[in-house]
């Protein structure tokens, strides 16, 4: 039997080398992540990327939700590339790695890249649909664009799949109006009866840990806006005070500003110095004793920590299951203590050996989170140190995240026996439901008192910390009425609502009132209404054609002319049939006399359906527009716009060409 060659077209035989050719350089050549610590081209976790397949939610990276064998590489390899060469904060081609695979998988059974198609990629951008936001998808959508563009220009798949374009649509950033709008604004500033209940338990000085914690950083929220990134980054000595010129001394707070800003001193208004100051300090004094445990084992880890309050004679004696129960409690196994250990055993193996990873630097939360020792960052704190049942370990470190503050400002419905700190302190709503804010409201709260206080737009960026001014409008939320207030204190003469602001009520009118609009213009009344057409400037376009007329006013309340109005309209559908009935004979001229007929039924529908509606007041005046109505007024108008156009050009060009008459003259006398 003869042996059977499989014939592999040369466009895939050239992308499967391009592809791994693409690959090597980018394990081989490209330098990105070296200097991480531990960083390994074959591990599922890399610097801010976990390799593992879509919807998995654990923080550890099993084998079992490992990015497939044939796809992998491709994912390492781009990633690297592309935070080589377009380095960025979001990181957003994760997600799209991710979501291709498993768009491979699911329409392919394999994630190898050379059977990526069009279809693969409409999987791909429909899992991120129901995996992600529509703000978060939109992002995610348009980086899946990228890729197919960069796997197509680059030679590494066959397929041609650089045309595709995801289905997601930018989100609508505009802002939101009426009921709408005011739905955005709740959710996005504080309720005022928790920035008073915030406030009456930071003036009652709470004495348990998590309410000092809380109440602290709300405190110095509200007066600096900072990202709660930025206050979790702050340092021991950040407070500063300045004299100005003026004699005046200013205090201000020195961060690292998240986004790029970089390091700078946000500056707290002079009313609110003093809450700041005191926050601050209640702050020092709760990572105080945290603090002095860094600073013990930056400069003798191997002598013993010895606490306040810790009572113990000789450190080589061998302690009693008590003794360790109350160190570590109940669970004091599990760091292989047991009874008879020493103090100094218990020292190397949960003091020593539990110091965090880089000790002393602190790890970096972020990108942007400044190089601080333990002994130096203000929310240093013990292991369980804001813990409402665990004893605190006086021995081991712990530094605190944003889910901690924001999680201790409100219910947590999957957590049992959860209290809030407005839990904590008897504090409800009026309706009695639940208190709750979130550490961001005090940024767009901050935000949005610095608009209605008219700090200019550069300012406020300046202020928050924002490198484009444009960002600023997602954080006002000015009301409605306080824009048209604003809009209208740049020019007096503007009233957005109005001359009085009010709707003025328009009752039917009667005969003394319209011998009154007699004497003020030439009206006359019609079956269907008052006629305002201005006979001085010429005569009536619409002759007993009153309905398609744009200066036929008509007001609600008048049954009779109503009444005439149903009979007009009931015989218009009449006759429209008839010109149905005479365009399908194909009669000459048929569909012209449709046409007009066509437009009358509507505007009779029209008005009967306004003057007819109960939510349309008595009194109103009702008049219809028509936007392709002409007029011999209108043409007459226009033909002179055109002749003033052209006789305006034709005098530039005379005076163009003198003028070039008198350059030459000039040039020819020199």
């Amino acid at each position: 039997m003869a042996d059977l060659v499989t014939f592999v077209p040369k466009a895939d035989v050239e992308a499967e080398q391009n592809l791994s050719a693409f690959i090597s350089m980018c394990r081989d050549q490209l330098t990105l992540f070296n200097d991480v610590a531990g960083f390994n081209w074959n591990s599922h976790t890399w610097p801010s990327f976990q390799l593992a397949k879509l919807g998995n939610r654990t923080k550890k990276v099993t084998e079992a939700v490992y990015l497939d064998s044939e796809f992998v590489d491709f994912a390492r390899a781009y990633y690297r590339y592309n935070q080589s060469h377009n380095p960025n904060r979001h990181k957003w081609e994760r997600y799209a790695l991710i979501a291709i695979e498993a768009a491979l998988i699911s329409k392919e059974g394999s994630g190898s890249l050379s059977k990526i198609s069009t279809h693969a990629l409409d999987e791909a951008a429909r899992l991120v649909i129901s995996h992600y936001s529509t703000g978060v998808a939109y992002h995610i959508g348009r980086e899946i664009r990228k890729i197919a563009q960069f796997i197509s220009s680059k030679g590494l798949v066959s397929a041609h799949v650089a045309d595709w374009k995801p289905p997601t649509k930018r989100p609508n950033d505009r802002r939101s109006t009426g009921s709408e709008g005011r739905k955005v604004i709740d959710s996005k500033l504080p309720p005022q009866e928790a920035i008073m209940a915030m406030a009456e338990m930071f003036a009652n000085d709470p004495s348990d840990r998590l309410s000092i914690f809380v109440t602290s950083i709300w405190a110095i929220l509200m007066g600096t806006g900072f990202r709660v990134g930025e206050m979790l980054d702050l340092k021991i000595n950040a407070e500063i005070e300045q004299q100005r010129d003026d004699g005046e001394v200013r205090y201000g707070l020195r961060y690292e500003g998240e986004k790029g800003w970089g390091s700078d001193i946000r500056w707290v208004e002079r009313a609110y110095a003093d809450v700041c100051k005191e926050a601050f300090r209640r702050l020092l004094r709760l990572s105080e004793p945290a603090r002095r445990f860094a600073l013990h084992m930056e400069s003798q880890p191997a002598t013993p920590y010895m606490w306040d309050g810790l009572q113990l004679d000789d450190v080589d004696r061998p302690l009693r299951h008590l003794e360790l129960y109350d160190l570590l409690g109940s669970n004091y196994r599990s760091y292989g203590l047991k009874a008879g250990d020493s103090f100094r055993t218990w020292h190397n193996k949960v003091a020593v050996d539990g110091l965090p990873s880089g000790f002393p630097a602190l790890a970096a939360a972020s990108d942007a989170s400044p190089t601080i020792k333990w002994s130096e960052a203000l929310f240093c704190y013990r292991a369980n140190e804001l813990h409402g049942q665990r004893g605190v370990i006086e021995t081991q470190l712990w530094r605190p995240t944003s889910t901690v503050l924001n999680n201790a400002l409100g219910p947590r419905n999957v957590v049992r026996h959860h209290k809030s700190i407005f839990d904590r302190h008897g504090y409800k709503m009026p309706d009695g439901s639940p208190m709750k804010i979130t550490s961001h409201q005090a940024r767009h709260f901050l935000d949005t008192v610095a608009e209605r206080g008219g700090m200019s737009q550069d300012d406020i960026a300046r202020f928050f910390g924002r490198a484009d001014p444009k960002h600023n409008r997602a954080y006002n939320h000015m009301t409605d009425a306080e824009l048209v207030q604003k809009a209208e204190s740049l020019n007096k003469e503007i009233k957005l609502f109005g001359a009085d602001e009010h709707v003025r009520m328009r009752l039917p009118v009667s005969t003394v009132e319209f011998n009154a609009l007699v004497d003020q213009m030439p009206v006359h009344a019609t079956e269907y209404g008052i006629c305002v057409h201005d006979y001085t400037m010429s005569p009536c376009d619409k002759f007993r054609d009153c309905i398609n007329c744009t200066e036929q006013v008509c007001v609600k309340g008048n049954d009779d002319k109503l009444a005439r109005l149903k009979k007009r309209l009931n015989h218009e559908e009449r006759q429209l049939q008839a010109h149905v009935r005479a365009m399908a004979e194909k009669k000459v001229g048929a569909d012209r006399w449709y046409q007009h007929a066509n437009k009358t039924v509507i505007r009779l529908r029209e008005l009967v359906e306004i003057l007819g509606s109960e939510q349309v007041e008595k009194g109103a005046v009702i008049k219809l527009r028509d936007v392709d109505e002409h007029s011999h007024l209108g043409r007459a108008l226009a033909m002179c716009s055109s002749e003033a156009e052209q006789f305006q050009k034709q005098k530039d060009a005379e005076e163009q060409a003198l003028a070039l008459v008198s350059q030459f003259e000039l040039v020819m006398g020199e």
